[in-house]
């Protein structure tokens, strides 16, 4: 969730886990598994040991690459390409599941959507600059329904983030949105609060008349 969730919507999230007993480890990273015949326990990469039955991998998706090893194309964990989609050798294209670029493999279907429109640019001479398609995450449990859609924090410098300063402590929504728009949003926030101070203010006059 480290791409879905910012560091407040995190926060709320491990509470509400951590109210239904679980225990929650943020910034590790498993270094090895131990046990005689089944599973006993995990242990991290710094040292820490926590006893285990079950471990649940969430491993993604393993590209068949074979066909492009045997072709001769420059493969890791999926086959290599540069931000046009081309892979070591100049007259082929890799998009979707199959495709690394560097340093990541998505199995994303908008991705993969958006890679093509970058490879058939490329194809017919034209260069398209990559562009990371929105994804909707969803995930509702019982008790918390938690949406994340597009950025999680400002992207560029033409980019501001308006936090709704409403709710209580278990509630967070983050919007991101271009500069001049954060501006009027904010400039509107606060004419609205300035009327509603005057409202205010003249209720309480008229009553001490």
């Amino acid at each position: 969730m480290d791409r879905q969730l910012d560091e407040r919507g995190s926060a709320i999230l491990q509470r509400y886990r951590e109210g239904l007993g679980m225990s929650v480890e943020t910034n590790a990273r498993v270094a090895r598994c131990h046990g005689e015949g089944r599973l006993a326990g995990v242990v991290f990469e710094d040292g820490k040991a926590v006893e285990a039955d079950i471990l649940v991998a969430c491993a993604g998706i393993q590209p068949n690459v074979e066909i492009a090893r045997e072709a001769g194309l420059e493969v890791g964990r999926g086959v290599k390409v540069d931000s046009t989609m081309r892979t070591s050798d100049p007259d082929i294209f890799a998009g979707g599941d199959v495709a690394e670029l560097p340093g990541s493999v998505s199995d994303l279907w908008a991705v993969s959507v958006a890679q093509g429109q970058v490879a058939a640019a490329a194809m017919f001479g034209r260069e398209v600059a990559p562009a990371q398609p929105n994804t909707l995450v969803s995930l509702k449990l019982e008790g918390i329904d938690v949406k994340s859609y597009g950025l999680i924090e400002p992207g560029t410098t033409g980019q501001d983030a308006i936090v709704d300063p409403g709710g209580d402590d278990n509630e967070h929504r983050l919007l991101i949105v271009p500069t001049a728009a954060a501006q009027r949003l904010h400039a509107r926030r606060a004419r609205v609060l300035q009327l509603h101070e005057e409202d205010t203010d003249k209720v309480r006059g008229d009553g001490s008349d």
